[in-house]
């Protein structure tokens, strides 16, 4: 900026400084003599450097390109000021764009998740457990036992409502305001050396003593395959000990504190169940299905930030009318 300042002070008054020095050397050479032709001459000699130095030439040379392009875009109506100001409705439009791709994709992941729910069950694969890391919220069917004797609840949680509860069925259903906790208990799979996590379901207290299954029996369940969970922020730690509590589905911690496979089944149902007394049974079908699709909201508030912007923009630099 100060090469600029001293070219356009330089290209301004070099011819200035010729005129003076022509004609004041003539007035007051006879008064001062020589002095002053001495320095009326260095004046001259230095002048004379400045517009044959190649570095200066150079600048001079930047300084009337920059002259120029600013006489356009000033004889155009558009400053680099208004350029700037013209990112903001661009940059909004764009975010709008990106929050319409991201619904779009939320809205294929919904409804994928929601075949699987609606899917019918498939056989527990025993022998490639890697193929439950593609099936969560897909139903398998597996024979075993449960082994009571070593539990934990996670909660607090609401009820979600399902065929005990009301008329309607399926995985995907509304919760009610009764709060309670899930018992998750191990399961034994008959036939092989694998224990896994199953979540029986849904009980009103922590008193889960009453809601035991008699370990010998051996009966067949359907079961939702889930995956660990992540903490939310402001959510305490888990819990364990004799009567542990987890706020949240951590499978290594759950796994390790049972020892147990870090394998996490939601119960929907037992398809042959010898206890007759429900009361005494955790309503199962405890799997919530649930993605937040916000992104409606949100492209609709970009696309609006753009219009405005874009007008305000229009309306200062291209009419040249104040905003109000």
């Amino acid at each position: 900026m100060n090469i600029m300042l001293s070219l356009r002070s330089f290209h301004s008054s070099r011819n200035y400084v010729n005129i003076v020095c022509n004609t004041t050397s003539r007035i007051e050479e006879r008064r001062f003599g020589k002095y002053f032709s001495i320095g009326i001459q260095r004046v001259r000699n230095r002048y004379r450097y400045l517009s044959t130095n190649p570095t200066v030439s150079k600048h001079r040379k930047a300084f009337d390109a920059f002259e120029k392009s600013r006489g356009s875009s000033e004889r155009h109506g558009i400053k680099l000021g208004s350029i700037l100001l013209l990112t903001i409705p661009v940059t909004t439009f764009c975010l709008g764009i990106w929050q319409v791709r991201r619904w779009r994709w939320k809205l294929k992941l919904i409804d994928e998740m929601e075949q699987k729910v609606g899917a019918a069950p498939v056989e527990f694969p025993i022998n490639n457990l890697e193929e439950l890391l593609g099936l969560e919220y897909s139903k398998v069917r597996l024979r075993g036992s449960f082994d009571c004797s070593r539990e934990l609840i996670m909660g607090p949680r609401s009820l979600i409502a399902t065929k005990r509860t009301t008329e309607s069925q399926g995985l995907i259903s509304n919760s009610s305001t009764m709060s309670g906790y899930h018992v998750v208990s191990p399961f034994k799979v008959i036939g092989e050396d694998l224990t896994i996590l199953v979540n029986r379901g849904w009980i009103p207290s922590r008193n889960y003593e009453k809601f035991k299954y008699d370990s010998s029996d051996e009966i067949e369940i359907i079961g939702v395959v889930r995956k660990s969970e992540n903490r939310a922020p402001f959510m305490g730690k888990n819990i364990s000990g004799q009567h542990g509590l987890w706020l949240s589905r951590d499978l290594p911690a759950m796994a390790k504190y049972l020892g147990t496979s870090e394998i996490f089944l939601d119960l929907s149902s037992v398809v042959e169940n010898k206890i007759r007394d429900l009361k005494h049974i955790p309503i199962p079908g405890q799997t919530r299905v649930s993605l937040k699709n916000d992104h409606v909201s949100y492209f609709f508030t970009w696309f609006s930030l753009s219009a405005v912007t874009s007008y305000m923009w229009h309306r200062l630099h291209i009419l040249k009318k104040p905003l109000r």
